[in-house]
């Protein structure tokens, strides 16, 4: 019964969790964010676009890099792209969570979200 009772906790654990395999915001950072801000968090052109490991941008508050990733930014040579129409809010919040948690030791605010 015992065993029984194991098995089943064990199948219904792999079943809940997600196809990903890992953090929803990381995989979301490793498709849509990487290729400008870099898979390690330093951007693939820096003082163009904002280094993550450098701490750049992890000083603002999370609404304003919501605010950023959601409705994109002029930039002052490239722009970033909206992101609005391809990522749901809480997509949003789950990659500004594991930008705090990767690459944050230089912010002052955690993602509360």
């Amino acid at each position: 019964m015992l065993k029984r009772l194991l098995l089943m906790a064990l199948f219904v654990g792999i079943l809940s969790f997600p196809a990903y395999g890992g953090d929803a915001g990381e995989d979301i950072y490793k498709t849509y964010c990487w290729n400008c801000h870099g898979i390690d968090g330093f951007a693939e052109i820096p003082d163009v676009i904002p280094s993550f490991a450098k701490g750049e941008r992890l000083y603002k508050p999370d609404v304003m890099l919501f605010y950023s990733i959601w409705n994109g930014t002029k930039g002052r040579v490239l722009p970033m792209p909206a992101w609005k129409d391809r990522l749901s809010e809480e997509e949003v919040w789950q990659v500004i969570r594991y930008i705090r948690a990767t690459f944050g030791r230089h912010s002052t605010q955690e993602a509360v979200r």
